[in-house]
């Protein structure tokens, strides 16, 4: 189901006044030599609208030039780059979401303990790949929900994407569980993958993407997309966890998910490190997790969709 999706922008006023924070951008870095120069790039447009910026890169063994690129890209465009895990070895055989929760990790324990974040109110989680933010960050966009007027409104914000590719990490409604915990096949009236993605990305069409909803806010369980920005103070002590956890689940909503989805036995051992980050922290501190009904990246030659 396709939807159009209208900018909202032009109908801000320009003088809104701005939220002034200080915000540092995590990234994951593997084999991102490829993403990372649009990466840095997108940030040093966007750093003007907050008082300070700073990247938290946690590195992961790397056949490509990923780490100098670390260095000469702070440099190059004069932002503060605190590298973790520098002299980092192959990490040892793991589901792959376990290895980017430890990442991710990292950067928290980093934000929460150096001094030189202990005034900053805002971190963005922001991957380094070559296709989620890869093309041109719209600053009038996250400028608006930077505002007084919307400051309040979220804890951790997401943006649309046409199409929404991050099925993953997505969690509202009748859809807790990740896409990739059914089976390709299924007995009886059992749900099928292709039966719950088919259903959720109907779901995203007619809420995130659908033309009414522009420039609104919706609120969900869980959801990414590639670039998230999270109030620092409100995820204090949460943390991400790669494997398969119902633990911060909302119980009434997990019975629904299972009763109009029914689910043969997975053997799925990993789960989105992003949906028990999100859950936590609506559980524990009571999150607003919202999604901006706004796209706030461009199209880019390297974007895929998954």
């Amino acid at each position: 189901v396709g939807c159009v999706m209208t900018d909202f922008i032009d109908k801000v006023p320009n003088n809104t006044a701005l939220y002034k924070a200080k915000c540092a951008f995590g990234l994951c870095v593997k084999n991102n030599a490829v993403g990372l120069p649009k990466v840095f790039d997108n940030i040093s447009k966007v750093r003007m609208l907050f008082d300070e910026c700073s990247v938290i890169a946690y590195y992961d063994a790397s056949s490509d030039d990923s780490l100098s690129l670390l260095r000469s890209l702070g440099k190059h465009y004069g932002i503060p780059v605190y590298i973790l895990n520098e002299n980092a070895k192959r990490p040892p055989p793991a589901f792959r979401t376990v290895n980017i929760a430890n990442a991710r990790n990292g950067i928290l324990g980093e934000l929460y303990t150096n001094p030189s974040f202990s005034s900053y109110q805002l971190f963005a989680m922001m991957d380094s790949n070559d296709y989620s933010c890869q093309g041109d960050i719209k600053p009038d966009v996250l400028r608006r929900y930077l505002t007084y007027e919307f400051y309040g409104e979220w804890d951790s914000l997401s943006f649309a994407r046409k199409p929404y590719y991050d099925l993953w990490a997505y969690s509202s409604g009748v859809f807790q569980l990740g896409c990739w915990s059914y089976p390709l096949v299924a007995l009886g009236d059992r749900a099928t993958r292709a039966q719950y993605k088919n259903a959720m990305v109907e779901n995203i069409n007619n809420t995130i993407l659908a033309e009414e909803n522009a420039g609104k806010l919706i609120e969900v369980d869980s959801a990414f997309c590639g670039f998230a920005l999270y109030k620092k103070d409100v995820f204090y002590r949460c943390y991400y966890n790669g494997k398969q956890s119902r633990t911060f689940f909302d119980p009434s909503s997990l019975a629904a998910n299972l009763q109009k989805f029914k689910l043969s036995r997975s053997r799925q051992i990993g789960d989105c490190e992003h949906r028990h980050f999100h859950m936590m922290a609506r559980r524990l501190k009571g999150a607003q997790i919202m999604v901006a009904c706004d796209q706030v990246f461009g199209p880019s030659e390297f974007t895929r969709h998954v």
